[in-house]
């Protein structure tokens, strides 16, 4: 892992920053290398301290913990730029010894391959064949799922009613949608055959080392990178788009925004995007536990909603010697009231039927409500091709990116995907000249 730092700048004047890009996450990384590949001249504002937004990692009580479970498809956008960039994480593929699933009829085997669906109780036997067959055939759903229809629809017509809270989990496993009908059916499925092609990697120390990496990158190429700066206004002036910080204002040819939706609305004092879909949001927790209690290392609750899986290891790092690190979620919809006590004591529970019980624990964090994808691609809003393009309507020169943007894959992979087009376009398009930014005292 590199050691990074901003570019020096005391007097905060510098030689044409054509492109601003808003955020220091994935997308706000991603856009700056890109931008600044096209010849462009850069400068990427960050709110907080450090980078890397809902990618980062925390230590806490010796453990290495992201903001929610996280995997990096294997297959996948983000990775695919990772290994472009000569940068490819180092991780794990999680096949775990015994996965289960919970719901009212107790515990039973997930079906996780074909002698599993042939031995678990969790798929009646005269539900096996078309259970199979659809699993089988994602592929072909994935490029012939229509956008107008959700995932629970296709699933409904295809399955008996027996296996449909499975299916239905399984596309929450992958989409982080908290229900199946909330999700068109062709980002149901294309991010299905993701996940069962190629699979995921649970990351050796979490996130933040390919963040760093990111920053590294972006520094070695000319982005001049201002933490604990941050945008309150994108407007336009004389000379161009004018970002207003709180002590002074660059004026630049193109601003991209790689921060949520409602954040961008609030710089831009209006909405462009009045019929984008909800948010997906979960309630977390991260447990420390013994190793030895682990008796089931992955599950899934189908009637409560939750996940929980050991992810150290087989990741590297997430936890102390003779630890294990447990993380798990309980899915939720964007305007569902979450109760603390309730959503802690559900996953408690889960961990539970992992074999983990109190006096196993030895560190917790729990988070009562976070945002895991920004916008779901919803039938209503023509799926993924329906998401926001990267060109902001009404706001020549300003871009977006971002998981809720573009039409290609979800989560991480989604800002990836519309960063490296938003980058782009904003670097072919920007003049170079030379701006000042006034500072306060």
């Amino acid at each position: 892992m590199n050691d990074h730092t901003d570019l020096p700048h005391p007097d905060r004047s510098v030689a044409g920053p054509t492109v601003v890009v808003i955020g220091g996450g994935p997308a706000g990384l991603t856009a700056a290398i890109t931008a600044a590949d096209t010849g462009a001249r850069v400068v990427l504002l960050e709110r907080r301290a450090g980078l890397g937004g809902r990618a980062r990692t925390d230590r806490h009580d010796g453990c290495a913990l992201n903001l929610g479970a996280h995997a990096l498809y294997a297959d996948g956008a983000a990775r695919r730029w990772l290994v472009e960039l000569g940068v490819d994480p180092a991780g794990h593929r999680p096949e775990p010894a015994s996965s289960i699933v919970v719901d009212h009829r107790g515990v039973q085997r997930f079906p996780d391959g074909p002698v599993a669906l042939l031995r678990s109780g969790a798929v009646p036997w005269r539900a096996k064949p078309a259970f199979g067959r659809l699993l089988a055939g994602v592929g072909r759903l994935a490029r012939r799922a229509p956008a107008d229809r959700s995932a629970a629809a296709v699933i409904a017509e295809r399955t008996p009613p027996s296996v449909h809270s499975l299916l239905h989990a399984v596309v929450r496993l992958t989409t982080y949608a908290p229900d199946a009908d909330l999700i068109s059916a062709d980002a149901a499925f294309t991010q299905l055959e993701l996940g069962l092609d190629g699979g995921v990697r649970y990351l050796d120390g979490g996130w933040q080392g390919w963040i760093d990496d990111l920053a590294g990158i972006a520094t070695a190429r000319g982005v001049d990178i201002r933490r604990g700066s941050a945008a309150r206004a994108v407007t336009t002036g004389d000379g161009g788009l004018v970002v207003e910080l709180d002590d002074d204002a660059i004026t630049a040819d193109r601003v991209i925004g790689a921060i949520p939706p409602a954040a961008m609305r609030r710089l831009l004092g209006t909405d462009p995007w009045p019929g984008l879909a909800p948010a997906a949001v979960a309630s977390v927790l991260d447990l420390g536990v013994d190793l030895g209690a682990v008796r089931h290392e992955f599950g899934l609750g189908l009637d409560d909603g939750w996940y929980m899986s050991l992810h150290g290891p087989p990741a590297a790092g997430l936890a102390p010697a003779g630890q294990g690190l447990l993380s798990g979620l309980r899915y939720a919809r964007a305007d569902e009231t979450l109760d603390p006590d309730r959503e802690r004591a559900t996953l408690l529970a889960a961990a539970g039927h992992l074999g983990v019980g109190p006096a196993d624990i030895r560190s917790e964090r729990f988070l009562h409500r976070m945002v895991t994808a920004e916008s779901v691609p919803s039938p209503d809003t023509g799926g993924l091709a329906g998401r926001p393009d990267i060109a902001v309507a009404g706001h020549p020169g300003v871009f977006v990116c971002g998981d809720w943007v573009g039409p290609d894959g979800l989560l991480v992979d989604a800002s990836v995907a519309s960063a490296r087009r938003a980058g782009a376009a904003a670097g072919a398009t920007s003049a170079p000249r030379v701006v000042t930014a006034a500072v306060g005292d």
